[in-house]
């Protein structure tokens, strides 16, 4: 029968970041290929298809993931003998947790037969961005200036990529000093406004 097998990557992100579901098939008959290949796989509560879920299918048939969805699905498929496909979706959550997301049964017919295959794991884990703030001088004299340092630590053992920006906003009678002489050892880029 078919083969599913699953994976996240990243498989560790922060709350709303996004990681790639991919969904591989296989056919391990070497001379029949499978015809209506099909699987759902529905979420874990709290993880959800990304905004633009980008998805991508080499099964043929259709595939469907909308936006802000709980679920991927393909129908419809084919499946030559000896070789795989993938379907691919980009998830998210912005909720914390430890996320184990199982597939249904992956399917497909062979003369007219419908053979039914495994189910899939694999393990998602969200965190919360443990951004921290702290200014060098605690207390200065109306004009005076210290330094606001942000420091956003990886709690994982993956390298993370932010996928979007973070906004500081000062309150009201602080501003950035006119040389902000500001600094990064995270990539990306900071902009500071008076």
């Amino acid at each position: 029968p078919l083969q599913i097998a699953k994976s996240f990557s990243p498989t560790h992100v922060f709350t709303g970041g996004v990681s790639t579901l991919t969904l591989t098939l296989t056919n391990p008959n070497s001379s029949s290929s499978m015809t209506n290949v099909a699987f759902t796989d529905t979420y874990p509560t709290n993880v959800v298809n990304a905004a633009t879920p980008t998805l991508t299918n080499t099964c043929g048939g259709t595939a469907s993931a909308t936006g802000g969805g709980n679920s991927v699905s393909l129908s419809g498929g084919s499946l030559a003998s000896a070789s795989t496909c993938a379907v691919t979706v980009r998830v998210t959550s912005n909720t914390v947790g430890a996320y184990t997301n199982t597939t249904g049964s992956v399917s497909g017919q062979f003369s007219a037969t419908t053979y039914t295959g495994n189910t899939a794991s694999a393990n998602l884990s969200v965190f919360s961005a443990p951004l921290t703030k702290s200014f060098s001088v605690t207390s200065i004299d109306p004009g005076q200036i210290s330094r606001l340092t942000l420091n956003l630590p990886n709690p994982t053992a993956q390298a993370i990529t932010l996928t979007g920006d973070f906004t500081d906003t000062l309150p009201t009678n602080v501003t950035v000093a006119s040389v902000p002489n500001a600094a990064s050892t995270c990539t990306g880029s900071v902009n500071t406004t008076s």
